[in-house]
């Protein structure tokens, strides 16, 4: 290799790069490149050999795991990163486990405690004999990662739970590859003349540790009594009360959580407390243990690290801790977050999140819910609709859509009905009325609503009208409602092409009811109105749609479709200009380009004969269909 370890940094940095981003690269190419890695793992300083490692991201795990452990032994500064892409990687965890418990009597003791965190990681239900060991090694650090590893272990007996940090093996696409010596076979400790090279894989995001579902609070309470837990655990206690005096709050904190879950919160907590005090940032961890905690304890710390996390990310991380457990009894304080007058929107769906979790489970569904307690459930969003601030009321509207479609159309008409609502609390009424309905009761409750002298009303009924409900699944654009249903606007649209598309407007809207609207001093209210007189077969609407797309929205998708669609409908071939310049818009965008070929395929005229024609031959059947 080169004298300058800039330089191998360099090259390492450069193959990782190739092989992240092509490809097609040859097998044999891609063979030599890991040669030229794992060449590189060995390398004396420890800056290449990250760069080594990042490169081999793509290489088959089980045939890096030597080199791997290898360079963690050569570079104990890495030796976490390394062994951390070891076990997330998949591959034999039996194996991998081997040789992680190997490292676990390496001389450095930073390698020593990567080897019993990751450890933990892939075999949490068998680490009780090298756990304590490490509970007892002379260095802090290590006694810290057997901590670490402590907290995935005790997550794994979690009822019906895949453990906090799940490991799992993968399967991925092979190809055996001819080496051209024997040096790959020598380095990787295989065959001198075969290599297997990964050519596909599945994706690191999937290893990922999984949300962990909700606990059962019996479960819970057994565990930190001591009955629903192995006996060995105790002799854990004793170690984790020493790191409560460490000088490092993080080692503290990471104790704090281990005896919180023990069921020893008398002398964790006050150290908890002592930590987030002085350490405003070591909130995020703190939260971790109101999930170990009985209700009382758990409201009680939530308002406390609330307090402190204020309206930042840090809240998040608060109230992702409270809501780990489903327990419907604590989500009176989520409820008080939303009923502050000057809590910002901006965090409700954080908070609306974290009542679903409460609620419903992990899984965020209903129909998990047996029905004594939906009802429950119900009634008691229903009174929350009923109590302002208006953030409040809007995500319980939006819980209650997902619940509950007719008390969340009720609930919604009382404050679309009530006249002492805002108007935006109004429009957000109506928008849940929308969703919650049938098509031909919502078309009907739109079309009555477009004769309201509230802006925002019409605005909201407008937008259904013209594009559906896909446009309406946000309150404010800051809590999301999470449903989906059929589209009054767009029922006529087919994604695979081979059949003309007949667009048809609103059924049961009537002209009279939406031609006012063409004096808006609104442009897209304007437009959109022109929109719906177009589809309903009336030629004053498409000259405000038109005007309103060229001058504002020309490279807005959902504008030309409405254009187009608009002028199909009034199958007039003078128009056909205009949709010329809708296909030139088109160059490029095969999809967007099908769509619009079998919507005016609908409309007759020698110009738009000529333009089908030209798209035809532009694009081709194939690309068409």
């Amino acid at each position: 290799g080169h004298d300058a370890w800039q330089v191998r940094a360099e090259v390492a940095e450069a193959i990782g790069e190739v092989l992240s981003e092509s490809g097609n690269l040859p097998q044999q190419s891609r063979a030599d490149a890991y040669v030229t890695l794992i060449s590189l793992l060995k390398d004396a300083d420890g800056f290449v050999a990250s760069k080594a490692m990042t490169g081999l991201n793509y290489a088959d795990v089980n045939l890096v795991v030597k080199p791997l452990v290898q360079a963690a032994i050569d570079h104990p500064e890495i030796a976490a990163s390394l062994l951390e892409m070891l076990t997330q990687r998949g591959g034999d965890p039996n194996e991998i486990g081997k040789h992680l418990r190997e490292l676990l009597t390496a001389e450095h003791a930073g390698v020593r405690a990567a080897a019993i965190e990751h450890l933990c990681r892939i075999q949490p239900r068998s680490t009780e004999k090298e756990l304590l060991a490490a509970f007892g090694d002379s260095e802090e650090e290590v006694r810290f990662a057997a901590a670490k590893g402590f907290m995935l272990v005790i997550a794994s007996y979690r009822p019906g739970d895949t453990p906090v940090s799940s490991y799992e093996s993968y399967e991925s696409n092979t190809e055996v590859v001819e080496g051209r010596s024997s040096l790959l076979g020598r380095l990787l400790g295989v065959s001198s003349s075969r290599v297997v090279v990964r050519t596909t894989t599945s994706s690191p995001e999937s290893l990922q540790p999984q949300s962990q579902p909700a606990a059962d609070l019996d479960w819970l309470a057994n565990f930190r009594s001591g009955t629903g837990r192995p006996e060995w655990m105790e002799q854990a206690i004793p170690p984790l009360h020493g790191l409560l005096s460490s000088s490092q709050h993080e080692r503290r904190l990471t104790a704090c959580i281990c005896l919180i879950a023990l069921g020893r919160e008398k002398a964790a907590l006050p150290v908890l407390r002592e930590v987030v005090q002085s350490q405003r940032s070591a909130v995020s961890q703190a939260a971790q243990a109101l999930g170990w905690l009985p209700l009382a304890e758990r409201v009680s710390l939530f308002r406390e690290l609330l307090a402190l996390a204020s309206e930042t990310q840090l809240m998040v991380d608060v109230i992702n801790g409270l809501t780990v457990l489903s327990d419907p009894q604590a989500a009176k304080p989520l409820w008080e977050l939303l009923g502050q007058e000057d809590f910002s929107s901006g965090w409700a769906n954080n908070v609306q999140a974290g009542l679903r979790r409460l609620y419903l489970g992990p899984e965020h569904e209903w129909s998990n819910v047996k029905a004594p307690r939906r009802k429950q459930l119900v009634e008691m969003v229903v009174s929350m609709t009923e109590k302002g601030p208006e953030l409040r009321q809007l995500v319980a509207l939006s819980l209650l859509l997902t619940g509950s479609k007719s008390d969340a159309v009720t609930a919604a008409r009382k404050l679309y009905e009530n006249p002492g609502s805002s108007s935006a609390l109004r429009a957000d009424a109506l928008q849940i009325m929308l969703l919650g309905q049938s098509q031909g009761d919502a078309v009907r409750t739109a079309s009555a609503a477009l004769t309201s002298e509230d802006d925002k009303v019409r605005g909201t009924a407008l937008i259904y009208l013209a594009r559906g409900g896909s446009e309406l699944q946000w309150l404010r654009g800051t809590v999301s409602l999470h449903t989906t249903r059929g589209e009054a606007a767009l029922q006529d649209v087919v994604n695979s092409g081979g059949s003309p598309i007949s667009p048809q407007g609103p059924p049961g809207l009537k002209a009279e009811d939406v031609r006012p609207l063409l004096q808006s001093s609104d442009g897209a209210t304007r437009a959109h109105a022109g929109y719906l007189l177009a589809m309903l077969k009336q030629p004053e609407g498409l000259e405000p749609l038109v005007e309103y797309w060229r001058q504002t929205a020309r490279e807005d998708w959902m504008w030309r479709r409405q254009v187009y669609r608009a002028i199909v409908v009034l199958n007039d071939d003078k128009h056909t200009p205009i949709l010329g310049q809708i296909y030139k818009d088109l160059a490029n965008e095969t999809a967007m380009m099908r769509e619009f070929y079998w919507t005016i395929r609908s409309m007759d005229g020698e110009r738009v004969l000529a333009l089908r024609k030209q798209i035809r031959t532009d694009v081709g059947m194939d690309a068409l269909r």
